[in-house]
């Protein structure tokens, strides 16, 4: 994950790479047969094992067959259930489509539990990959020091793993950079001095890139880019950030400066202004700008006297005016403008543009706009301290203290980062070092708290509540160098609105926890939005019924969501599923959150919903209604296949594949019933044997019970794993056949029957042979029931 949460220092923030002299590469590869031991593990610059796999069409691929013919193998570890694997394959295609003449990659499935029909149709068709999906048969992963996926292994031509990647790589230009570090015919194997990871380079490292390009003279920029309300001049970075800053610099065509270093991976550009405000009345700092970057990573700072005041990123689509700045008083200030490029992908140009200079008056700012102020000021260099505070007030509705007034700007604190209090000392580092025990009070949990919210939101502040600001006073006070009931507020900004609606900015962590949510409505649809990466996952909206009975809640979006329902208590009484009958037999279904509760009336419920996968941005909308006293919804009998053991000292050979179903109970009329949670029986267990089943496929497509048996596929036979002698033919077809006639005359809207002994010992004995053998319940697999939602029966 890439996130970048503020700038502390711009010197050294170069990473380093390097090359080594042309050779040519061997011919023959000649790979270690068998496996490591039991606890032995596999580290860069070990020769990894030589193993064979199946892949989803049946074929056999050889490892070291693949390491003689290519210059670079891929083993990429992933599991069905993970989205960030998920997320990856898109760009692991397009990478390979281009380069598998020289790359081969194997995917490989860690998870026990998944087939290679499953493999087949949940990822090499829907993503049309080319590349062989298999599953880790030799039990690689294991050896790996990591319990992350995905994680993917690269291995150079000579056999050796040279570098191991844990996380997802989710464009292709972050695959296609892997892919030309190690395919060049000027390729020589690192040197790793047996530490495990570590690479030796076999040159001196180079250092950060320095920049080729100069500064222009202020005066040629001046003509390109003021306007005539004020002479700007411009310098460039000073002190420590010089050496490797690429300067700004000046395109003729555009009428504007751009920083130079565009393509230049880990780097920065860095170009100053000072100016002077003596009209309070006109003092609006106002510039135009064009961007086109990788949204959220290459980014331009725009900072006053060293605090951030605004962030441009991503494609702007045209020129846009950006009121960066509005001073309270006459004086002297510092703008810098600095672009940083991260060390991933390029995207569109690459590049802001900026141009037009200059000032306007507070009435003409168009749009809502915020300034970042710190709320201490007045630094006295005798005393080495501030003069200047916020006075404070509790708001009692949301429980945050505000700047000036209860309805004023909130408070912010930065938790993370560098502040007026500390260049290096921030409160999570302290609490997160066991340093959160002061006068025997540990504050370590509210500040962790509140560090997850700041880090999970674009500011990467957090509003302060009372026992929030206790827990900084005592921790700037006893780490501090005076014990003034203030100083916490170094460690603080507040925003100043402007703009047209002059409204204040509201509080940046709406959603992040159940203190403060989302405000949700019935019948009204809501909208959740995600501008950064959230871990923990999701965001809550809260909604209070005024009548007791069954709610439905949905959410509606472009991309695959799920959630949970929350009572009071912060307890989890509900959770989406995606095993509903409509997405079982029809895998082109709505992926959106469908969820069902028991609501009471006067009681507060929090939704916590969420992207599926984990990278996801953007917004969805949450639409809750009232669906009645009681609900049901037909959903899957087994939610999902796990695996334990009564051993703690298992190994992988050992574990008991166990199927997880709803509970149920065969009832006096002889079918299989529901059991709720309150002991009384509920729906019948359903099978459906006419529409098409995930568990049974051909040729990649779902296959129904009804198809299989008309392809033959209730005649099973069975043989001797090692002799292949055939042990026993089982012909199941007129039994199944009795049963797809009684469904095809159903009344039941999806064609679905109840489930007798009988019926259920055919459906077990199929999983048996086609997926499932010995795993008591599998039959529930084919089933469904109609959950329950409502008061509980008398």
């Amino acid at each position: 994950m890439r996130r970048i949460l503020g700038i502390l220092s711009l010197a050294g923030i170069l990473a380093l790479s390097s090359c080594g002299p042309t050779t040519n590469p061997t011919t023959e590869v000649d790979l270690p047969d068998g496996t490591l031991n039991t606890g032995e593990n596999y580290s860069k610059g070990d020769k990894i094992h030589d193993f064979t796999f199946t892949d989803v069409f049946n074929n056999t691929y050889n490892l070291e067959d693949a390491v003689q013919d290519h210059k670079l193998v891929v083993l990429n570890f992933f599991a069905s259930w993970c989205g960030p694997c998920v997320a990856e394959f898109p760009a692991m295609q397009e990478a390979y489509a281009e380069y598998n003449n020289d790359v081969e990659m194997f995917a490989l499935s860690v998870e026990i539990t998944d087939t290679l029909d499953a493999l087949k149709r949940n990822f090499q068709e829907r993503f049309s990959a080319t590349f062989p999906i298999g599953k880790d048969e030799t039990n690689i992963y294991r050896h790996l020091r990591t319990s992350n996926v995905p994680t993917s292994l690269m291995i150079d031509r000579y056999g050796t793993i040279v570098d191991i990647h844990e996380g997802a790589l989710l464009t292709k230009d972050e695959w296609v950079k892997v892919f030309e570090r190690y395919i060049s015919d000027s390729y020589v194997p690192p040197v790793f001095d047996g530490t495990p990871d570590n690479e030796t380079s076999t040159s001196e490292p180079t250092g950060p890139t320095k920049p080729t390009y100069e500064m222009p003279a202020s005066s040629e920029i001046e003509a390109v880019i003021n306007d005539s309300s004020y002479p700007f001049s411009y310098y460039n970075a000073t002190g420590n950030d010089l050496e490797y800053n690429w300067p700004w610099i000046i395109s003729q065509e555009k009428g504007a400066i751009y920083p130079s270093n565009s393509g230049i991976d880990s780097s920065y550009s860095i170009i100053n202004s000072d100016f002077t405000i003596t009209d309070i009345y006109n003092n609006v700092l106002t510039f135009d700008y064009f961007s086109s970057t990788e949204k959220n990573y290459d980014q331009l700072y725009v900072l006053v006297d060293g605090v951030e005041v605004k962030t441009i990123s991503g494609n702007s689509g045209d020129w846009k005016t950006a009121y960066a700045y509005v001073p309270l008083e006459p004086g002297t200030y510092t703008l810098t403008l600095c672009y940083v490029k991260d060390s991933e992908t390029k995207i569109g140009e690459d590049k802001v543009y900026v141009k037009n200079m200059r000032f306007v008056n507070v009435n003409d700012i168009d749009e809502n706009m915020y300034v970042k102020r710190p709320a201490a000021s007045n630094y006295n260099e005798n005393t080495k301290k501030y003069n200047s505070y916020q006075d404070l007030y509790l708001n009692e509705e949301d429980n945050y203290l505000h700047v000036g007034s209860k309805n004023g700007p909130l408070i912010l604190a930065d938790l993370l980062r560098s502040t007026r209090w500390h260049d290096e000392m921030t409160p999570y580092n302290l609490v997160s070092s066991g340093k959160g025990v002061i006068n025997d009070v540990n504050y370590e949990q509210i500040v962790t708290d509140y560090a997850s919210y700041a880090a999970n939101n674009s500011t990467g502040l957090t509003p302060v509540t009372e026992d929030l600001m206790e827990a900084l006073k005592a921790i700037t006070n006893y780490y501090g160098d005076d014990a003034s009931d203030n100083q916490w507020q170094e460690l603080c900004y507040f925003y100043s609105a402007y703009g047209p609606s002059n409204v204040e900015l509201p509080s940046p962590i709406t959603g992040l926890t159940m203190l403060d949510p989302i405000q949700g409505q019935f019948d009204t649809f809501i909208t959740v939005t995600f501008d950064t990466i959230i871990v923990p996952r999701g965001k809550y909206v809260a909604f209070t019924p005024t009548k007791t009975g069954a709610y439905e809640f949905r959410t509606s979006g472009y991309s695959p969501t799920y959630g949970s329902l929350y009572n009071e208590n912060f307890e989890v009484i509900e959770e989406s599923t995606e095993f509903t009958h409509e997405r079982i037999i029809n895998p082109d279904a709505d992926q959106n959150l469908v969820l069902y509760g028991y609501l009471e009336a006067g009681k507060t419920y929090y939704l916590r919903a969420a992207f599926t996968v984990v990278e996801e941005l953007g917004s969805f909308d949450v639409y809750a209604t009232y669906v009645g006293e009681s609900a049901e919804h037909l959903v899957l009998a087994s939610t999902s296949t796990s695996f334990t053991t009564a051993d703690e000292d298992f190994t992988l050979e050992e574990l008991e594949i166990i199927s997880i179903n709803v509970p149920n109970q065969l009832d006096s009329d002889g079918y299989y019933r529901h059991v709720r949670d309150d002991g009384t029986l509920g729906s019948y267990i359903y099978a459906d044997l006419l529409n098409a089943s995930s568990m049974f496929s051909t040729y990649g497509n779902p296959m129904s019970i009804k198809t299989l048996v008309e392809y033959g596929g209730a005649l099973l036979e069975w043989y001797d794993e090692d002799t292949q002698e055939l042990l026993l033919v089982e012909d199941l077809t007129a039994d199944l056949e009795k049963y797809i006639e009684i469904a095809e005359k159903s009344t039941h809207e999806h064609k679905l029957i109840p489930v007798n002994e009988e019926l259920a010992g055919l459906l077990q004995r199929l999983l048996d042979y086609y997926s499932f053998y010995g795993v008591e319940g599998a039959w529930m697999k084919l089933c469904f029931y109609y959950d329950y939602f409502g008061p509980a029966a008398n």
